[in-house]
């Protein structure tokens, strides 16, 4: 993983959002380490890039707190941590302080999800303590190295931050030649995040990585439940070779994509929450364990994950009878739903259990009910879908204009992303436009994205345009013509009217 400091996507998002939760701190072997929780459910620990905080995970905290408890923490010299300048301090200790922190809060296992310096935390960890991971999401890194230390692109970087010089001016002085100066403008933004920042503590983390280290046999050692979520313009060619060499680690690309970037992409989240469907229980509310509950629990991850063969082999594994038809299903996952979220738990029994779903990608409710045989293997005899309004308790409360347009935003990115939605979107109060955006491509073929200046070919949509306009202009000559009949001679009478319209497609 070679550090992409300069590319200023990670400090622009850095700053500015605000936890959505109490600070609380931890006394790691001396060190105070911040963290803050939110949701509830399965935990979910978040580990942070470089010289940035538990605050750039906000995004991605407010969607998985919907269905987990998350819990985003300040690693050592960074955000409301401590920040001590030894080296020694840094390294593995980085590791401990995670391990630390679950044991502070009774956690056994966790999701772990890590960018950047987070991943390669991450990725030590699971080389070290391995029975501490249900699951493992690692962005933008592979690990650190010995290699990678050695070929580092910013040699200089620890040393002069470790000098006191300001980060901008640090990550500045220490770029390759070959790499993009920022703009006057990116100069004085990251100028102004210099206040926020501890170079002496971020150049002793930056030299102390020999402690983080791993190597290629401990990697290929990996049983987790590994994903490694890289961008495609952030030397992809160490992630193709990453997966020959590591069989056991799944990776996804985020096609356009640098280093910074593919964080704060919208399809960063969605790969995360695919990935959380296949192997990590979504819920609201903890179901009961019964026979029934557990098939319910089993149905909604498989239909969650998304994944055609894991579906199917549900439906053979714990249906009585016929099972639903697997295609139809497929397609109403991935065209309509988007999977389903656990809102509220209805009745449990041993042979029945009924639940209140929301689907993810509409503002649609469903009733489940699943009935089981009674004896072993308890197999689904029975599964009803109904589509029922939104529940009283979870109605919306009214959103400010600027909430509701972020909400837009967010949704239209996500759809994009997912390549659900292509076009052009204007939002207009009082007949004032108080929003507009372009999304998707307009030319597949060429890759060209979508903008406000876009000429849209609609196809069929003109022949309705046409129709519509066909019509109404015929309406307003018969009613032309009504009046004008009133007030004709007789003579005039004999005529065929109104006169006939004709059309000619072009």
């Amino acid at each position: 993983m070679v550090r992409r400091i300069l590319l200023i996507s990670f400090f622009l998002s850095a700053y500015g959002a605000g936890a959505q939760s109490a600070d609380q701190f931890l006394d790691s072997n001396g060190i105070k380490i911040r963290y803050v929780v939110t949701g509830k459910g399965e935990p979910v620990v978040l580990i942070h890039p470089f010289a940035t905080s538990a605050e750039i995970w906000e995004p991605i905290a407010k969607d998985l707190s919907q269905n987990y408890e998350v819990i985003a923490m300040d690693c050592r010299g960074h955000g409301k941590s401590d920040k001590p300048h030894d080296p020694n301090q840094y390294g593995v200790e980085m590791v401990n302080d995670v391990v630390r922190l679950m044991d502070h809060l009774g956690m056994k296992k966790a999701t772990i999800i890590g960018y950047s310096m987070g991943g390669s935390i991450a990725m030590k960890m699971l080389t070290e303590h391995p029975d501490r991971f249900r699951i493992a999401i690692i962005g933008g890194s592979l690990g650190f190295t010995r290699y990678e230390s050695e070929h580092d692109e910013t040699p200089r970087l620890g040393p002069d931050l470790m000098s006191g010089m300001p980060l901008s001016d640090a990550m500045i002085a220490s770029a390759p030649s070959n790499w993009p100066k920022p703009s006057a403008q990116q100069h004085e933004m990251m100028k102004r995040m210099d206040a926020g920042q501890d170079p002496k503590a971020l150049g002793a983390e930056t030299v102390s990585h020999q402690g983080l280290w791993v190597r290629d046999d401990q990697l290929e050692a990996i049983t987790v439940p590994t994903l490694v979520i890289y961008g495609g313009q952030d030397h992809p060619e160490t992630y193709e070779a990453a997966k020959t060499r590591f069989p056991n680690l799944q990776f996804k690309v985020i096609e356009g994509a640098g280093h910074g970037a593919a964080m704060q992409s919208p399809e960063f989240l969605r790969d995360i929450r695919e990935f959380l469907g296949k192997h990590a229980p979504v819920t609201g509310e903890t179901p009961s364990d019964s026979p029934a509950s557990r098939q319910f629990s089993a149905w909604l991850n498989a239909y969650n994950s998304g994944d055609r063969a894991v579906l199917l082999k549900f439906f053979q594994d714990s249906y009585s009878s016929d099972a639903p038809n697997i295609d139809r299903e497929m397609q109403r996952r991935l065209n309509m739903t988007g999977g389903y979220d656990l809102k509220k738990m209805k009745e449990s029994s041993s042979e029945k259990y009924s639940a209140i779903l929301k689907m993810r990608d509409l503002e649609q409710y469903i009733q489940v009910t699943i009935q089981v045989e009674p004896d072993e293997p308890h197999r689904i005899s029975r599964l009803d879908v109904q589509m029922i309004p939104r529940p009283v308790e979870f109605l919306s409360s009214r959103t400010t204009q600027d909430d509701a347009i972020s909400a837009l935003q967010s949704k239209l990115a996500t759809e994009a992303a997912a390549d659900r939605f292509s076009g052009a979107v204007l939002v207009a109060k009082s007949g004032k436009p108080i929003f507009s955006g372009a999304y998707g491509l307009a030319d597949r073929a060429k890759n060209v994205r979508n903008s406000l200046d876009t000429e849209f070919r609609l196809g069929s949509m003109n022949k309705i345009f046409t129709a519509v306009a066909f019509f109404n202009l015929r309406k307003l000559a018969k009613s032309a013509w009504k009046t004008h009949w009133a007030n004709t001679s007789p003579t005039i009478r004999t005529k065929k009217f109104p006169p006939k319209l004709e059309s000619r497609t072009c």
